[in-house]
This record gives structure tokens, sequence and C-alpha cells, in this order.
């Protein structure tokens, strides 16, 4: 395996790990008090690190303009249905 594709499959694991580290605790803290209005700062800071590691990741293996462009493109297109 090329040095970029597992410096690649690093990046996308540290990714999933963050994510999975973040969600189950904020899930369960969010249904423990029924309301999802205080957001905490860890999590936020372990969402960036994740998508960081994510675009870095993208970055490796030239899929920088899909992974910028396809969030986006759905958040238009969420916005725009819900909108109309």
């Amino acid at each position: 395996m090329p040095p970029k594709e597992i410096i690649s499959a690093i990046f996308g694991s540290i990714s999933l790990t963050a994510w999975i580290t973040v969600l189950v605790p904020q899930l369960h803290a969010n249904y423990k008090s029924g309301s999802a209005e205080g957001l905490s700062m860890a999590f936020l800071f372990i969402w960036l690190l994740g998508d960081t590691a994510n675009f870095v990741g993208a970055l490796l293996t030239r899929l920088a303009v899909f992974s910028i462009g396809y969030p986006d493109f759905n958040y238009d297109k969420e916005h725009i249905s819900s909108t109309s």
C-alpha cells in the first residue's frame, strides 16, 4: 500500500474514532435531558478535529474537491427544499 494511502487510512480512522467518541456521549446527554439546547465545547472541538482529519485524508487521496463540494451541495439542497 502506498504511503499516501496508509496516511489517508490513518486520518480516516481518526475521523471515525472522533465521531464515535463525541456522538455517543452527546446523544446520551441529550436523551437524558430531553433537550439538545446546549452542545459541549469538547463535542465541538473533537468534531473540528475529526473534520480536519477527514479533510487531510481527502487531500492525500485527491478527493478534496468532492469532499468540499458535497456537504455544501447537501446543505443547499436541504435548505432550498425546506424553504420552498
